[in-house]
């Protein structure tokens, strides 16, 4: 890790938030006998049954259940001839290996058993150990398959490397999974029916506006976050008032307009078309810099006229 960072910091603090598990085969679990963690079998499915999601419950089951029938049954005729202690995939895996050991010297320790070698292939060595199974390389342990190490030692004692794969990996482990074979289902018309009960009928269903996708809804997958930066949130300013240039409301709603035209003054009412002015002022008003230059305006110019009101008053008595 200090010589990744030391070349690439990005990758290092990506790959330094994230379990070695995942990432790194010195941590990889020896137990699924695979070095490639991936999700493509779910992406193969999903891909498959993308069509079948906008059907009805028991449409899509019936054909994900066809699909997967027909896939048992042709993954298990195409098998039936075939002579071999390993799958195909696995035996042309064992095959690379096998050229791949052709660069590496297997050295005998002189252990009792015999089964302890050093292969290398200067500058590098690693440890064997055929009756355990291992190599300091790891890869045995986590395929299941002979690494090139391996295979080097084992064709130093004319040993056969299909035998040290592990069972899982071999033809007896495929078979066994495909013994099992699906049942046919009839159709609904053949169904058995309950008299006794109620049907249930199928929830009310409303159609949505827009066209139908088949996409998953990522939506509520993760976090809601702003991608793009350069993109911000609309804000609403002040609304200023027409009629008494206060802040805080419109001509609609003025109190002091309405007070003025209850007692009848000859205070200037605003026609029709001014009031719609207003609606779509309130609903797209933006707090911009002449907003704010016409709200601190509107400020002074009320409080300049409560000044000269006062002193008129102040003048009369």
């Amino acid at each position: 890790m200090e010589r990744l960072k030391s070349i690439n910091a990005g990758a290092w603090e990506y790959l330094h938030k994230i379990s070695p598990k995942q990432w790194s085969r010195a941590h990889f679990s020896e137990y699924p006998k695979l070095d490639n963690y991936t999700n493509n079998n779910c992406e193969v499915f999903n891909a498959k049954v993308k069509k079948m999601r906008g059907k009805p419950i028991i449409t899509m089951l019936e054909e994900v259940r066809c699909y997967v029938m027909r896939i048992m049954a042709r993954n298990k005729k195409d098998l039936v001839g075939y002579n071999g202690r390993l799958a195909p995939t696995q035996q042309s895996r064992l095959e690379r290996k096998k050229r791949e050991s052709n660069k590496w010297m297997p050295l005998p320790t002189g252990d009792d058993a015999g089964n302890v070698y050093e292969v290398h292939c200067l500058p590098t060595k690693v440890s064997v150990d055929l009756g355990k199974d291992t190599c300091s390389c790891q890869l045995w342990q986590i395929t299941g398959l002979p690494c090139r190490h391996a295979y080097a030692a084992l064709a130093y004692q004319n040993r056969r490397p299909e035998e040290y794969a592990h069972n899982w990996l071999t033809m007896g482990a495929y078979n066994a999974a495909y013994q099992i074979s699906m049942r046919p289902v009839p159709s609904q018309e053949y169904w058995e029916h309950d008299v006794d009960t109620l049907p249930i009928l199928p929830p009310r269903y409303r159609k949505p506006i827009g066209r139908p996708t088949l996409k998953r809804d990522k939506r509520n997958d993760g976090p809601k976050e702003n991608s793009d930066p350069h993109r911000t949130t609309r804000r609403i300013g002040t609304i200023i008032c027409k009629y008494c240039l206060q802040a805080g409301h419109n001509k609609r709603s003025c109190k002091k307009r309405k007070e003025a035209a209850g007692e009848g003054s000859s205070a200037p009412q605003a026609p029709a078309d001014d009031e719609d002015e207003d609606l779509l002022a309130e609903m797209y008003y933006e707090e911009t810099l002449e907003s704010a230059q016409a709200e601190q305006e509107a400020i002074e110019e009320g409080n300049e006229s409560a000044r000269t009101n006062t002193q008129q008053v102040s003048a009369l008595f």
